[in-house]
């Protein structure tokens, strides 16, 4: 029987006599190692045991001065984000203002965590809006006229403007989505964070004999978003373990 060694740098299992492993003890240097490799979708562990093995890429990465420049493991994808006018003088949509006496007003720190979290825009925070668009229902016909994607420069805006909104949630542990109301969920909404429709949700959950729709909906919503499982948590309601534990069961 041969004999296999996972990695725990990046957790790829391989034989252990086809791949030499290393022994590391530095926990910090583990913990870099797992956030390096953070789209191998890792169990979240906040204590990882020392004297475990790593692969060779994993050691030669532990060797290197810059590994703490590397994406951190709550960083969201940010491709598929849109990014808004950030003038000061004009509306974050690139309203056209004809009329001189047309108002623009800094936008509250509610709404600019409703656009980066619902609608998936992002505005810088002193960034300004027409009176008329403050406190709309529907901001998705605004939204969909904006091709600009978030700039490398305003990630660091985005994740603080996300950890403020998930602090704020934590406070109030109230679930965001809850499966078994589905239809409480707006069809926009749902498209933006789990990147189906309703209905071809219920497609996929019929398929999946082993698994409920709270679960499904976990895997779509990390596939989509790329947030932390701790992120995630906030939005089901759970702790990050159970999210961790959805993944798993999901694979």
């Amino acid at each position: 029987m041969p004999s296999f060694t996972t990695c725990v740098g990046c957790d790829i299992q391989k034989r252990s006599k086809n791949e030499k492993f290393y022994n590391i003890s530095d926990l910090s240097i583990l913990n870099k190692l797992r956030r390096l490799n953070s789209r191998k979708r890792l169990s979240e562990l906040n204590d990882i045991p020392v004297n475990n093995k790593i692969c060779r890429n994993c050691f030669q990465l532990s060797k290197q001065d810059n590994i703490l420049m590397q994406r951190p493991d709550d960083t969201s994808d940010l491709s598929f984000y849109r990014n808004g006018n950030n003038s000061h003088h004009q509306c974050t949509f690139g309203c056209k203002q004809n009329d001189s006496s047309t108002l623009t007003i800094r936008i509250p720190k509610k709404i600019l965590q409703d656009l980066l979290m619902n609608y998936k825009f992002f505005a810088h925070e002193q960034s300004r809006m027409c009176n008329e668009h403050i406190g709309i229902s529907n901001y998705w016909p605004l939204v969909k006229q904006i091709n600009q994607e978030v700039k490398e420069k305003d990630q660091m805006f985005v994740m603080n403007l996300m950890h403020d909104y998930y602090q704020e949630l934590k406070s109030t542990r109230d679930p965001i989505f809850d499966m078994s109301q589905i239809d409480a969920i707006s069809d926009d909404v749902f498209k933006s964070w789990f990147g189906y429709s309703k209905k071809q949700f219920k497609s996929i959950c019929s398929f999946t004999l082993h698994c409920s729709d709270q679960q499904i909906a976990v895997l779509l919503c990390k596939l989509r978003t790329a947030l932390s499982n701790e992120q995630i948590g906030f939005l089901f309601g759970v702790c990050e373990r159970t999210i961790a534990n959805y993944l798993y069961q999901t694979r």
